[in-house]
């Protein structure tokens, strides 16, 4: 994408929506094969402002909702909720969690991992209410959801041998 999108990560993907007349940044998960999309709206005057005073906000793709539905784009909030940044985020993102899987199995969850995507980019913590809605909390038992949480919220404590079974539990 020629332009700057006031700091924000990477290069996202520029879409409007024409059903509703809106406008999606959107960001691929890396790693993810075909790609999973989360989409933050933009407002005009945000969007005009990072393409510059002057001149036309040029869209990647302009999709109604059925074709965003067919891409399986995920909408997850606003372009004030992404985390400025001057690097572009995707690779040292997709490095950690190449690593991590390792270690944490539920990252293998395409669901689970655009949650963490999701919250790395708006730069804060994911929630236990967010991994509750996920299929990977729904087809696990209680040790192995306390182990993941243990894990994502002091994974120091959760190196403690005793809850290694868990990890290694997909």
């Amino acid at each position: 994408m020629p332009f700057d999108l006031h700091g924000l990560p990477g290069e996202p993907i520029v879409v409007r929506n024409t059903d509703r007349n809106t406008n999606f940044l959107l960001y691929a998960i890396p790693g993810t094969k075909p790609p999973v999309y989360l989409a933050w709206r933009i407002t005009n005057v945000e969007l005009e402002a990072a393409f510059g005073e002057g001149r036309e906000v040029e869209y990647d793709y302009e999709w109604t909702d059925a074709d965003m539905r067919a891409h399986g784009i995920l909408e997850w909030g606003f372009r004030a909720e992404i985390n400025n940044d001057t690097g572009d985020p995707a690779a040292a993102w997709l490095e950690t969690m190449e690593s991590q899987r390792q270690v944490r199995p539920w990252l293998n969850d395409p669901e689970v991992l655009a949650i963490h995507w999701e919250a790395y980019i708006e730069g804060r913590a994911v929630t236990e209410a967010e991994m509750q809605t996920t299929q990977w909390w729904r087809t696990h038992n209680d040790d192995q959801r306390k182990w993941m949480l243990l894990t994502e919220s002091d994974p120091r404590t959760a190196d403690i041998p005793e809850c290694t079974p868990y990890c290694l539990a997909s």
